[in-house]
């Protein structure tokens, strides 16, 4: 299965958390691909965008980490340009913090929606999540 890992990138705890996940489901015998290792911080922004959405066309699964109460912007767009493209989506939170936006919303309704969600929480680690992700994708 071929997965394209949404998540925010920016923080050394993010970059170190996304890599450790996306090892984790190699480990499982997935295909990840991982927009950080493939961006170039010296590359334009359009042409950022436009391998992220080649490499999003390419996927059969979206598999998005959306923590904080409002999830990173690029994360949704990339939820987003999936669930239009008819690709499964597949969502966690590791944040124990919701969004109040309606009664016992933990995200977004229209991000919510629009994909599965992965039981996960605060304490969990790459690892367990990946096995997670694995069973609810070939469920």
């Amino acid at each position: 299965m071929r997965i394209y890992l949404a998540g925010p990138l920016f923080t050394s705890y993010e970059r170190r958390w996304n890599r450790d996940l996306a090892r984790s489901l190699e480990k499982l015998g997935e295909f990840v691909y991982l927009p950080q290792e493939h961006e170039e911080r010296e590359a334009n922004a359009k042409s950022i965008f436009l391998m992220n959405i080649d490499s999003l066309n390419l996927c059969q699964i979206l598999v998005a980490n959306l923590d904080q109460p409002d999830p990173d912007s690029g994360t949704c767009f990339e939820v987003g340009y999936a669930f239009s493209k008819g690709i499964p989506i597949f969502y966690y939170r590791t944040d124990f913090r919701k969004m109040a936006e309606f009664v016992g919303g933990e995200v977004n309704l229209m991000l919510e929606m629009a994909g599965e969600r992965i039981d996960s929480d605060y304490n969990t680690d790459p690892a367990s999540l990946a096995k997670k992700i694995k069973q609810a994708i070939y469920k």
